[in-house]
């Protein structure tokens, strides 16, 4: 056997064993799609080196509400540390909540160092790849819009963000971590609302002639009465 071959071997079967005893290790390049339908999103190696829940890591969103209707309008969504504690892999997806089994069917994007996971359907969940788990990081930022359908869109009712972090592929992924609701805005509310403020809205202008035809008609009936 040669020096090339032998060191072939070696570098494999250390592979191998890193492999079987932290199986994370191979996931450099993202979370396993198999870890997106777990309530707690536990990634592979969790019943081997255990997993955390605390403060370390938190979502922040730019909102806290959303419109089914505008799948243009994105919300801006964080991952970060107020610890300042450093990471290099994570899985993110928003989820209804109260229904850790319903996710939501949106989109997420981010920079070229993140890849679309696909949880049921493509885009609608984050993780890490190989150029983001070469650094150490302290946050990440990416964006999420509502599906294009507007019906579908309409059933998704209020979400929360879900993440695992993962702060070595040698150590315990922090697991749990929740965002603030975002809730589905009330488009009803909004239109009437909106209506009240402007006047000169022919849909407002329609209402009050309605109204002016009914006073009149009831005027014309008592003097006639």
């Amino acid at each position: 056997m040669t020096f090339q071959h032998s060191w072939l071997l070696k570098k494999t079967l250390l592979i191998l064993m890193l492999c079987s005893v932290n199986p994370t290790f191979c996931y450099k390049a993202g979370a396993n799609p198999t870890v997106c339908n777990l309530k707690e999103m536990k990634p592979e190696h969790t019943l081997k080196v255990g997993f955390i829940e605390d403060e370390s890591f938190t979502i922040e969103l730019s909102t806290n509400v959303y419109d089914p209707s505008d799948s243009l309008t994105t919300i801006n969504v964080r991952i970060l540390s107020p610890t300042s504690t450093l990471f290099k892999g994570f899985l993110i997806q928003a989820r209804k909540v109260n229904s850790f089994d319903y996710i939501a069917q949106g989109v997420l994007e981010g920079p070229p160092i993140l890849s679309a996971q696909v949880c049921g359907r493509s885009g609608n969940a984050l993780t890490h790849n190989s150029a983001f788990s070469n650094i150490w990081r302290q946050e990440i930022s990416m964006s999420w819009r509502p599906p294009p359908n507007v019906s579908e869109a309409m059933t998704m009712g209020d979400l929360h963000f879900q993440a695992s972090v993962v702060k070595h592929f040698v150590q315990p992924p922090h697991i749990n971590i929740f965002s603030q609701v975002l809730y589905m805005s009330n488009n009803t509310e909004e239109q009437m609302e909106a209506c009240a403020k402007q006047r000169s809205n022919n849909g407002c202008n329609v209402t009050r002639l309605n109204a002016a035809i009914i006073v009149i008609v009831l005027i014309l009936f008592a003097m006639c009465a």
